[in-house]
Order: C-alpha cells, then sequence, then structure tokens
C-alpha cells in the first residue's frame, strides 16, 4: 500500500507502481517525462503510459520500462539481479566505476548481471510459457548459483538454508515450478543427480557435495 502522499505524487504512483512491489525505498523523484523510484524488488510492470516511462533503480543498475510487462528480481543481499521481459521493451542500464551499459530487450531476453564481478549473462526464454510468481506463485531459477537460489528459497518458505561447500554455492541451476511445490519437493528436484545432501537440524536445512 502506498504511504500518505501529497495528492500529484499519490496520483502518478498509482498510475506506475507495478503490483507485488514489496520494498519501494524513499525519497523518489517525479519529473514531467519520467517516475523514478528506489527498490528492492519487483516481480511484474505494465506501464500504462509509454510517454512517462516508469524507471526502476537497484544500486548501479537502472531499468527504464517502455510499455512493457517484465520480471524484474533484485535483493539487497544478493549478488545476482534477474530481468525476464515477457512483452513490450525496456532497456537495462549498469553504470558502475568499471561498466556502463545499456541494453535495449526484447520479448523473451533474459539478463543476469552479477554486482560483484559486473558480469553479464544474457539468454532467452520462452515468454509464452512464463508465469510468474505474483500471479501464479511460480518459482523460476534461470542459470542461478546456488547461493542465491537458497537465499530466494529462504525468504519464500521462512526456512533458514546453510549451503556447507563452496563449490556447491558456486554450482549453477536451471529450474522452474508452477504447482506450488514445498521446500523439499524443490530442493528434491534441484538434486536430481543426487551429487547433493541434504539435511535437516534443529529446523535450519543443510546442503553439502557427497
Amino acid at each position: 500500500m502506498l504511504p500518505n502522499l501529497p495528492n500529484p505524487l499519490a496520483n502518478a504512483l498509482k498510475a506506475s507502481v507495478p503490483p507485488f512491489v514489496p520494498s519501494v525505498q524513499f525519497p523518489l523523484k517525479i519529473t514531467e517525462s519520467a517516475v523514478i523510484v528506489q527498490i528492492t524488488m519487483v516481480s511484474k510492470n505494465t506501464s500504462k503510459d509509454p510517454h512517462k516511462p516508469f524507471i526502476i533503480r537497484s544500486g548501479d543498475v537502472g531499468i527504464r520500462v517502455l510499455g512493457t510487462k517484465f520480471n524484474f528480481k533484485s535483493y539487497t543481499n544478493t549478488d545476482c539481479i534477474e530481468l525476464l521481459l515477457v512483452d513490450g521493451a525496456v532497456q537495462f542500464d549498469i553504470d558502475t566505476d568499471t561498466r556502463k551499459q545499456q541494453l535495449r530487450m526484447e520479448p523473451g531476453d533474459l539478463v543476469l548481471y552479477d554486482r560483484v564481478s559486473n558480469d553479464i549473462n544474457l539468454s532467452t526464454f520462452q515468454p509464452e510459457h512464463f508465469k510468474s510468481f505474483a500471479d501464479n506463485r511460480a518459482i523460476h531459477f534461470f542459470n542461478l548459483r546456488m547461493h542465491d537460489i537458497a537465499l530466494d528459497l529462504e525468504r519464500l518458505f521462512g526456512t533458514r538454508i546453510v549451503i556447507l561447500d563452496e563449490a556447491l554455492a558456486q554450482t549453477r541451476y536451471f529450474a522452474y515450478f508452477t504447482n506450488n511445490e514445498t521446500l523439499d519437493q524443490i530442493l528434491s528436484a534441484i538434486n536430481s543427480d543426487r551429487k547433493m545432501k541434504i539435511s535437516r537440524r534443529d529446523g535450519v536445512v543443510y546442503l553439502s557435495l557427497k
């Protein structure tokens, strides 16, 4: 829910803030040509006014919404920023001391940006088959490190997950869940090759290599 704001500011946000924005960080800026807001994570957006774009700032990364539907994931305690474009167009901006780049994305494009290394991984997906967590409680991991997957699962299920091996923490996985799977079912599916040991002690999940 939006906080109490002056009417022009509140009206601009109601027209621009996407559904399922868990954390909006102020101050924000409203100009004649754009709405700019600092957020922690957003799941889905449909911009209502392509002539006044909604601009998301997350640290050194900016997303310029150009009349579109997308999935954007960025948390302060994770290294990976993920952006999937379902429909329309967005511009992905990187502005750091060591890298300045703008990427114009098309539907089906997937960008993974590592905030530590400044590496960018570009790939594609099938937008017609994509389901967002906001709409369907779907969970996806597209080439994500186990470290970031564990942090996502901790947030979703409220269960602490400890990875005991750095090699496992850096291993990347592809997985997609659309049937309200439990934490145990998700971990079991990720561990389909049986190379990972999963154990529980005192309510904590421990992951290690066998």
